[in-house]
């Protein structure tokens, strides 16, 4: 990775603890780690004008919040200083909010918001979400499956609870060459996750996640993660393929 200057954003007036969060500056992204969720975060100049207006305003634009830049490029040995007038957060507000910032899962949203398991009854502490892409579904089910799904959830609802699961599932790289973690989800079953070692990650290899309830299961990568909460109420897992439980093969005209 070219390594440019590294910033320190300060939020002025900020009451919120451990906000002034370094990121390294390449290019107009601004991208870095926060308390574990991968984050990133971007540069708007307004008014946009070519060339640039004599005295642009500057924001940095967070996952679900903008700040402006009250001052740049404050000089601060190896590093610089720019002050914002609010807090940045990485993290989102609502279930919500993070699939309306993914492009492409809109089935398992509908679902999952028509079975009323966005937020499933008696589940008190932290959950997981894993979120088929819409390809996935049609790969699994063919290209009617948003159709199929959501007019018969009865038959489908065993594999929806599959893809929610019981705790935070982290994708937090590590020196370890592999880290393989087992998880509970809503229906009883169980799916293994396999987080890549730091090097490895840099490499390009993705976590995975696969269903441990089907022996032989296909193994799926984790896309991305999204975190709901600043102490993380539920995660989201963007996934490339549909976990199968055992209890429920399903085939695009119901349950076989």
């Amino acid at each position: 990775m070219p390594v440019a200057n590294i910033t320190r954003l300060q939020c002025r007036g900020c009451t919120a603890t451990a906000m002034n969060i370094i990121f390294l500056f390449l290019s107009y992204t601004v991208t870095g780690s926060t308390m574990g969720q991968s984050s990133s975060i971007g540069v708007r100049v307004s008014p946009p004008s070519s060339p640039p207006a004599t005295s642009p305003e500057i924001f940095i634009l967070g996952v679900s919040s903008t700040a402006k830049v009250l001052q740049a490029d404050v000089a601060a040995g190896a590093s610089c200083i720019n002050v914002v007038d609010t807090v940045l957060q990485y993290w989102y507000n609502s279930v919500d909010e993070v699939f309306a910032s993914i492009s492409g899962a809109s089935t398992m949203y509908q679902a999952l918001k028509t079975a009323q398991l966005l937020k499933p009854a008696n589940v008190t502490s932290p959950y997981t979400i894993f979120v088929p892409t819409d390809e996935a579904f049609v790969s699994a089910f063919g290209a009617s499956a948003a159709t199929t799904i959501l007019a018969n959830l009865r038959s489908y609802e065993s594999l929806l609870r599959h893809h929610v699961a019981y705790g935070w599932v982290v994708t937090d790289t590590t020196s370890e060459e592999y880290v393989r973690t087992s998880y509970i989800t809503l229906n009883s079953n169980n799916v293994t996750v396999v987080v890549p070692s730091n090097d490895k990650a840099d490499a390009g290899v993705k976590p995975t996640v696969a269903s441990a309830a089907v022996p032989g299961s296909p193994v799926f990568s984790i896309l991305n993660t999204f975190q709901v909460g600043i102490e993380p109420q539920v995660i989201v897992q963007v996934i490339n393929g549909v976990l199968n439980p055992a209890s429920s093969r399903q085939t695009a005209g119901g349950a076989a």
